[in-house]
């Protein structure tokens, strides 16, 4: 059997077509998609920039987010002037270690830096992207906080509201990323207050809403309001 040259155009079964919506998101779990399966063996580059182009009808600026994403899991390595090579489970355990590692000795106002940049398109993507089943799980995590209002709990009752938020983006990638901030959290003990418990639900009221200005608006606003705690 002739092996398929890593530069060779992707087989079609593969990868499909992207409508003009839901670009950026899509990219990633296509090539996510075309890694995990096995096409591409350790070591091997994957298709050309062109060649993705092509494959997926999407800009190049699209496929150079998606490979990045990519290579903040671990999963591709980027040599700039060659291409994007898979990565073998030695090296993307090292990644993953390296991430872990950054967010259990991080400051906390270095986390609060990140969540600001990520959470409130989290909360915005989260608006635009929900279904039923995530409206119903948001309002589940709501219920249990405020139901733990003077209560510290370990780990904090929040965590899960902002993995359930993330979740409802239906990006691995993100949630991947948020899962390993919160890591840091999730060491802690948090006694809910009541205007915690506020911001959290003009979050959950945006999203079921469908109005994703207003989920990055109150996602914003209480990061800030953490960030001025601190």
């Amino acid at each position: 059997m002739t092996r398929r040259r890593s530069d060779q155009h992707p087989n079609g079964t593969l990868l499909r077509r992207i409508p003009s919506r839901r670009v950026a998101a899509e990219v990633q779990v296509q090539l996510r998609e075309l890694v995990s399966s096995g096409a591409f063996q350790p070591g091997e580059r994957l298709p050309s920039e062109r060649d993705l182009m092509e494959a997926l009808g999407v800009s190049r600026t699209a496929i150079r987010e998606g490979l990045r994403g990519l290579e903040a899991l671990g999963l591709v390595a980027i040599r700039h002037g060659s291409g994007a090579y898979v990565q073998d489970g030695a090296d993307r355990s090292r990644a993953r270690r390296r991430l872990s590692s950054a967010t259990r000795t991080r400051e906390p106002r270095d986390l609060i830096e990140v969540r600001l940049i990520v959470e409130p398109e989290i909360a915005g993507l989260a608006a635009l992207r929900r279904t039923a089943d995530d409206v119903r799980r948001l309002k589940r995590d709501i219920e249990q906080f405020r139901a733990d209002i003077g209560v510290i709990r370990r780990p904090p009752t929040d965590l899960g509201f902002h993995v359930d938020l993330c979740r409802a983006t239906h990006n691995p990638l993100l949630l991947a990323i948020v899962r390993w901030v919160i890591d840091f959290y999730a060491r802690s003990g948090q006694m809910p207050v009541r205007l915690d418990t506020d911001h959290h639900a003009r979050i959950y009221e945006a999203v079921r809403g469908g109005n994703a200005g207003a989920a990055r608006t109150a996602m914003r606003s209480h990061l800030e309001w953490v960030r001025d705690r601190l």
